[in-house]
């Protein structure tokens, strides 16, 4: 079903990520080893004012990225300006800036759909980025007491945002296996109960750069509707490495948000999306949505449908900086004994392990030392000590290179 490798039980919840998630509690202007190190405390904590947890990655990047010069960490594709997204002619100085649709405007919605054959502008519901894609699908099919299962490493929002939410999560590992990773054909199925209300992958996964086939996600999206749950796929980074097809074209109960950050190099306009089937689903969607943003920008609607006019072009682009930049960091990793990783099969991710170092100080170094960003498995609440390399960016063999010098230092090892 999702690949030959011994299936195993699944711990649940996952005191792992209880205990990493909650050694970011603290502010990240404090010593990071004294922030990764401190305990958060139970949830009526007086010190603790938020329902939501701390962010470890997000801490991690408002810490050191805005003092480094060099972006390796990064899971989005070099920035385009304004002026390499607009042809010559393109007029936006004509854009009303009155309240936008809360759905997305129209022209918008179609070019979303084009993205997914089988669906129409209307089982489109767009939003002010992924994030807010997620936050908006999980407050309308989840309530306390509910049970989530999720695909793990993954961007912490998808696995902390449903527990913050009164709901449990159950992950499920992907594997290493030789040279890929692996999804274990059994864990999936043994993870679910009968209070179950979603079933999460992220594919192209992030960090890992695991892809999921067509046959994974169709029985995933089946494994999901026979239990009365959805399968929720995250496709932020589908268009990078092989074709495949979108889950909600493989199964109609499926329900997949995306948005223009991470391949189109268009972060900076905040457009994401849920498409789905559902009508009442896509209704609570743009209830929950006028609980929070409200409506979208006309401007920034706008500018994503010229994205989504050139996504050929713009994928284009993006595919051969990720290509150069992988072949760059497997030429990296066989050079050295070091480190290790399997390389990506889509996205713009690499997970580089480091067998000798501690992940967490070596990140801080580069920054601190040589002003080049880099992501810690620690800052994904993921345990082991990764790098997470993003293979988006122009400039990663100056990072690579001060990497290089970071391990050679033997203060550096564990």
């Amino acid at each position: 079903m999702f690949g030959s490798v011994p299936d195993g039980a699944i711990e649940e919840p996952s005191p792992r990520r209880v205990a990493m998630s909650n050694e970011m509690m603290v502010g990240v202007n404090a010593n990071l080893a004294d922030s990764f190190s401190a305990a958060r405390g139970p949830a009526d904590d007086k010190d603790l004012r938020m329902w939501l947890p701390r962010f470890a990655l997000e801490d991690w990047f408002a810490r050191y990225k805005p003092e480094c010069d060099v972006n390796i960490g990064s899971s989005d594709v070099e920035p385009v300006t304004v002026a390499d997204l607009l042809e010559p002619d393109t007029r936006v100085g004509d854009v009303s800036l009155e309240y936008g649709g809360a759905s997305g405007s129209l022209a918008l919605r179609e070019q979303v759909s084009e993205l997914h054959p089988g669906t129409g502008a209307s089982d489109v519901q767009c939003t002010t980025g992924a994030t807010e894609a997620v936050l908006a699908l999980y407050s309308a099919i989840l309530r306390p007491g509910d049970h989530v299962v999720v695909v793990t490493p993954v961007y912490q929002l998808l696995v902390d945002l449903p527990t913050a939410l009164g709901a449990t999560v159950t992950e499920v590992p992907l594997v290493r296996d030789g040279e890929r990773w692996v999804l274990p054909a059994i864990a999936v199925a043994n993870a679910v109960r009968n209070t179950t209300r979603a079933i999460v992958v992220n594919s192209p996964n992030n960090p890992t750069g695991w892809t999921a086939t067509d046959t994974q996600l169709a029985e995933l999206a089946v494994l999901a509707h026979d239990i009365g749950a959805v399968l929720v796929s995250d496709e932020v980074y589908r268009g990078i490495g092989p074709v495949t097809s979108t889950a909600v074209q493989l199964h109609a109960s499926a329900v997949v948000v995306g948005s223009v950050s991470k391949t189109y190099g268009t972060a900076g306009l905040r457009v994401g999306w849920v498409v789905t089937r559902d009508a009442e689903l896509r209704d609570s969607l743009r209830t929950v949505r006028y609980w929070t943003t409200l409506s979208s920008s006309p401007l920034t609607d706008s500018m994503a449908v010229h994205t989504l006019r050139a996504a050929s072009r713009l994928l284009d682009r993006a595919n051969r900086i990720v290509d150069v930049n992988a072949d760059l960091v497997r030429d990296f990793v066989a050079a050295r004994d070091d480190v290790d990783h399997v390389a990506p099969q889509g996205g713009t991710t690499a997970w580089v392990e480091l067998l000798a170092h501690d992940a967490e100080d070596v990140a801080r170094r580069l920054a601190v030392e040589h002003r080049v960003f880099t992501v810690p498995s620690k800052a994904l609440c993921t345990p082991g000590h990764h790098l997470r390399i993003g293979l988006g960016r122009v400039d990663l063999e100056r990072g690579l290179s001060a990497l290089t010098r970071i391990l050679e230092d033997p203060r550096s090892r564990r």
